[in-house]
């Protein structure tokens, strides 16, 4: 059918240039362009065959895209797994370079990242990497995007961070206290019972230093005085020890401790109690005003005064009854 078709195609091309043509010129013409159809059609199946494919690729590349597109399909290896995993199937880290790989896309430094789950995933150079899948998760992460393994704790996180709360004197308590509890439920070892031993590790860290980090924030004078040692290291100075309080102070400190000794009633006991709570309330608003000032020396000794002012105010209800 193909070559009649052939036939009469010419046969047209022929009496409008030349007149009729001869059966022998007819049967020429045909052949000659039979022979060129089937030349062409063999530089397109040794073109087919000798194009790289791998057997990584996603089920998706056996439509025409992949082989009409080097960039159209991704090895499965090259965005959702390790580079060591990668590299069992037989590709060099980082991609093949065949139709199914594409090269690792790395930023600078300082360069920002993407969804972890799509296909463009951005490695930031120096970034914190899982543990267990090797992934690199978001910097404040709990836990893997891939394989959901809890992460250790990043020990460049301070307290404030750590907690999502702004990085000030004055907090939220109720705010303090509902991040904590959060967290506790997401991290406590209790969790982590059926897991692996290296999740249970993790798991137990990050209880102890929720603990740690609930208890410095809670209070007043140690909350000022990690803040205080963390604005030292942003200014790059060393961190200092705490300015020792002028005699009158001491001289009020070696009273009161006196008068605990000396108190047998517990009426006595409470009202010496309010007067420390309210030096304590006094020395707190102090601090407010010198967090804003950003006067280091006057933030360290009002911070010394009020561990004293705690000490004592400890002092005074141990010796009252449990109530």
């Amino acid at each position: 059918m193909m070559m009649s078709r052939v036939v009469r195609v010419l046969s047209q091309m022929s009496f409008r240039s030349q007149g009729a043509p001869t059966a022998r010129n007819v049967v020429g013409l045909a052949t000659q362009s039979n022979r060129r159809m089937s030349t062409s059609t063999q530089q397109q199946t040794a073109t087919r065959t000798t194009r790289p494919f791998s057997s990584s690729c996603l089920l998706s590349s056996f439509s025409s895209s992949c082989l009409s597109s080097p960039s159209s399909a991704r090895c499965l290896f090259s965005t959702t797994t390790t580079p060591r995993a990668h590299a069992k199937q037989g590709h060099p880290e980082g991609g093949c370079g065949g139709c199914c790989c594409e090269p690792k896309k790395e930023t600078s430094e300082n360069g920002g990242g993407s969804n972890p789950n799509s296909g463009d995933a951005v490695v930031a150079k120096g970034a914190p990497r899982c543990w267990s899948c090797d992934f690199s998760p978001p910097s404040n992460s709990l836990f893997c995007n891939i394989c959901r393994s809890v992460q250790k704790p990043n020990e460049a996180l301070d307290y404030f961070t750590l907690f999502s709360l702004p990085k000030q004197f004055d907090l939220d308590l109720k705010r303090l206290s509902a991040e904590y509890l959060s967290l506790q439920r997401q991290l406590h070892p209790d969790q982590f019972h059926t897991k692996r031993e290296e999740e249970r590790q993790i798991s137990n860290d990050y209880s102890a230093l929720l603990n740690q980090a609930y208890k410095t924030l809670k209070e007043p004078n140690r909350r000022a005085q990690y803040l205080l040692s963390l604005m030292q290291r942003e200014k790059g100075l060393m961190e200092q020890s705490l300015v020792l309080p002028d005699s009158e102070f001491l001289t009020f400190v070696l009273s009161v401790q006196e008068e605990i000794e000396e108190c047998n009633e517990n009426t006595e006991l409470s009202s010496l109690l309010h007067e420390l709570e309210e030096r304590e309330k006094s020395l707190t608003a102090d601090l407010r005003v010198a967090f804003e000032s950003g006067d280091f020396s006057v933030i360290s000794l009002l911070v010394s005064k009020l561990n004293y002012v705690f000490r004592l105010e400890d002092d005074v209800r141990a010796r009252l009854p449990a109530s």
